[in-house]
This record gives C-alpha cells, structure tokens and sequence, in this order.
C-alpha cells in the first residue's frame, strides 16, 4: 500500500517507519539475549511503483517516508555506534525531472493513482461523470477542471495516464519514461565514531549497486556463497538466473 493511500486508513497496515522500529527494537533486545549482531534489509520499494506509474504524489510521499526511516536509522545509529547504515537504489526510474516545479498541487492529493484506479474499477453507480468530478478529481489534486477537460477524460478512457498527465504538469514534475533508466542513483552510508570516518574511506568514489554486499560480507565477516551454495542445494525455490530460452542455470559471482 502507498504511504499517501495508508495515511489515511493507518489500523490497516503499518507504516514503513513502524516496522523499522519494531525490527530494530527486536533485534536489538535479541543480541541482549545471545544474539551475535544481526543484519537488516529495509525496502522502500513503493518509490519505484510510483516512479513506474508516473504518480508524482505517491512518489512525494514515499520519498518523504523514506527520509523519516534514514533519519530515525541515523539516530538508531547514533545510539548503538556497532551499526552501520549503506542506502543505495538497484536503480532510477521514471526518468524523474524538475522543471518550474511548485509542490502546492501535491499538497491536497490524498490517494494515489493505484487507489484511483481501484475506486473507478469498483464504481458502480449510473452517474460516472457525477464520480469522476466530485469524488475522483478532487482526492487527486484535481478538483476545479473545466467541463471540457472532464468530457476529454471520460472519452479518453485511459484515466490513471491522463491525471497522472494533468498532476504532474500542474507541479512541474517531467517524467520522460514509465520504466528504469540508466541515471547514477546516489549511495548514502552512516556511522557513528572512527566507524563512520572509515566507512567514508572505504565507499568513496563511485561503485556498482552489486559491490555493496560484498563490502557487507567483509564487515561481517560471512561468506555468502557458501550460504548461496546451500540454498540451490537445499531451498525449496530456485536462486540463480535464468538463460534466454526460461531455463535456470546457476551464476557465479
């Protein structure tokens, strides 16, 4: 569910934030209990849904999400100075550009355009138009289009392109594809103390997203082929790659 979409219903699901502390806070209380370190993976995987679905709002408040759970981690970090933070995206998507950006038409979107699309499928009163201009514009920053517009969307029949269209103009928000691009994305890493001088000397410079876990395995002292070897031995799904012709085969680091 997308933060803007969850914000408004919060009992159903807990935020990203919420379950960052819960985790954390488990894991801590288990080293105190034997546990010997831990590691933990956090996924803001709804930026890049939104990035997919040019929904400029969702990507707002995702985003904003994201930056509540790396300053809460930077702040966890602080308190326990034995853990380290590395933030990185596999990659950019959208093509997400700025030009004369204005964030006051985000300001009153209050679903996103996966909830949009959701109440337009499951509407089924006879007034479509009636819906669309009180209910549907208005939850999507949109509210106030002239009656022209509305006709053009209705007749258009592709609803979720045509607001995402229409919000992102209004914000200044240019997006130049629906899938990933090739853009550098930005490593973010956070350490307390001598830990987090020696982190700034060992990531600077530029890196491939797929080096990061190996900088983990030195830092924790692992390696993981041994445990990737066991799993294709003994996990019931399959890891590794697929050829050309759907066909699994095994990929060697």
């Amino acid at each position: 569910m997308y933060e803007i979409d969850r914000s408004r219903q919060p009992k159903q699901e807990p935020s990203l934030l919420e379950m960052v502390e819960t985790a954390l806070t488990s894991l801590d209380r288990a080293t105190k209990w034997g546990l010997k370190g831990y590691f933990i993976m956090i996924e803001a995987s709804r930026i890049d849904h939104a990035g997919h679905a040019n929904d400029p709002a969702a990507h707002l408040h995702e985003t904003i999400m994201y930056n509540d759970v790396m300053n809460y981690v930077r702040e966890w970090i602080d308190k326990h100075p034995d853990t380290l933070l590395l933030s990185a995206a596999d990659h950019e998507c959208g093509g997400l550009t700025l030009n004369g950006f204005n964030p006051l038409p985000l300001k009153d979107v209050s679903m996103s355009i996966e909830e949009v699309a959701r109440l337009w499928s499951a509407y089924n009163g006879t007034d479509r138009r009636g819906y669309l201009a009180g209910t549907i514009l208005p939850g999507y920053g949109l509210s106030g289009l002239s009656s022209s517009e509305i006709d053009r969307i209705l007749a258009n029949n592709k609803l979720g392109t045509d607001l995402t269209a229409l919000l992102s103009k209004k914000a200044g928000v240019n997006w130049s594809t629906g899938g990933h691009t090739a853009s550098d994305v930005t490593l973010h890493g956070y350490g307390s103390g001598w830990r987090g001088q020696d982190l700034r000397a060992d990531m600077a410079g530029n890196w491939d997203n797929t080096q990061l876990p190996g900088y983990i395995e030195g830092v924790l002292k692992v390696k993981m082929a041994k445990v990737t070897k066991k799993l294709r031995e003994h996990g019931t799904g399959w890891v590794g790659k697929r050829d050309v012709n759907g066909k699994n085969h095994v990929h060697e680091h």
